[in-house]
């Protein structure tokens, strides 16, 4: 609890509030040192971090648990088809928020969202957002879902956290995305007369979607981009590959590096050759997108569910509950791969 705003002040009461051992020296507790956090503010302003310093410092200051932490959303459905010989686009990969924040004591709510699916026949949805508190990243838009033959505009990916790709053969635009925490999708390909086509790929946290380079391979999804904080070096919010028209290649585009799904690919003949694959789960990655071509319909496809980490140093003591508890390397992880409470003690 804060430290009382006026009246009697002690040294233990400061050493029982930020931790220490006996005998107590004032200037232990500079902000940013061993005790303190940096930018601890109180009744009489901000604590010091040099120079002269007194109990009355520390009128109103309360400890806060200084975390690291990595909130990834869930990752966009890819774009799937509504109308025969049509393509979708790949999901947008969720938004990824990486960086430190103080946490006061008590709870603080983590959210950790789900994959968009795709949904009878409309588009494919936009993946949930995780959130620390009210540090929220955005979830991924969902592919481009081809709904008509002759108004292409209904084909754009969805934006999001990254964009989604855009569908079916018209230009259509790949979905936008939220600074700081993703890229945009790619645009499908132009052939409106050829009869065959190819969706963009989605967005990834580390790179924009790709447009496809023909008519018969979607676009790649945009790459994720890696993080350590769990200890392991791992890949984070890869965009869906979006869906193409295979006439004789059996290559489907690829889902962009952490998580995204690769795009699906069907003959002319109405044969199947590669089904489009979901978003890894807890890694916000988006889901491929399908197509219709022959006849032969792909099934639809979600982006991956998110995951939140915290991370903070051992040497400031035990301080937070919540998640799957680990220690490594002198660090607690806190792991969330679905929502709850991470209380600050």
């Amino acid at each position: 609890m804060a430290l009382p705003t006026s009246g009697p002040l002690t040294l233990a009461d400061i050493q029982l509030e930020f931790g220490g051992t006996n005998p107590i020296e004032l200037n232990e507790y500079y902000a940013g040192g061993v005790f303190v956090p940096a930018n601890t503010n109180g009744t009489n302003g901000a604590i010091p971090t040099a120079g002269p310093i007194s109990v009355f410092s520390f009128y109103g200051t309360q400890k806060q648990l200084t975390i690291e932490y990595l909130i990834v959303a869930g990752g966009g459905g890819g774009g799937r088809n509504n109308t025969s010989n049509t393509i979708g686009g790949g999901g947008g990969a969720g938004g990824l928020l990486t960086a430190s924040t103080d946490l006061s004591p008590g709870i603080n709510l983590v959210t950790v969202g789900a994959g968009g699916i795709a949904v009878g026949s409309g588009n494919a949805n936009n993946g949930e957002d995780s959130s620390i508190g009210a540090v929220i990243a955005t979830g991924g838009g969902g592919g481009g879902s081809a709904n008509s033959l002759t108004n292409y505009a209904l084909d754009a990916g969805q934006s999001g956290g990254s964009g989604g790709g855009g569908a079916f053969r018209g230009n259509a635009a790949g979905g936008g995305n939220v600074a700081g925490q993703g890229s945009v999708g790619g645009n499908s390909i132009n052939s409106t007369t050829s009869g065959v086509q190819a969706g963009g790929g989605g967005g990834g946290a580390g790179a924009a979607g790709t447009t496809p380079v023909s008519n018969l391979i979607g676009g790649a999804g945009g790459n994720g981009v890696l993080s350590s904080i769990s200890g392991a070096s791992v890949s984070y919010a890869g965009g869906g590959g979006g869906a193409g028209a295979n006439t004789g290649s059996t290559t489907p585009a690829a889902g962009g590096t952490g998580g995204g799904g690769q795009g699906y690919v069907g003959t002319v003949s109405g044969g199947i050759t590669a089904q489009a694959g979901n978003g890894t789960v807890n890694t916000g990655g988006g889901g491929g997108g399908t197509g219709n071509l022959g006849g032969s319909q792909g099934t639809s496809t979600s982006g991956g569910s998110g995951i939140v980490i915290i991370k903070y140093p051992v040497t400031v003591g035990k301080r937070g509950t919540g998640g799957t508890e680990t220690t490594l390397g002198g660090y607690y992880i806190h792991t969330f791969t679905s929502s709850g409470d991470f209380t600050v003690s």
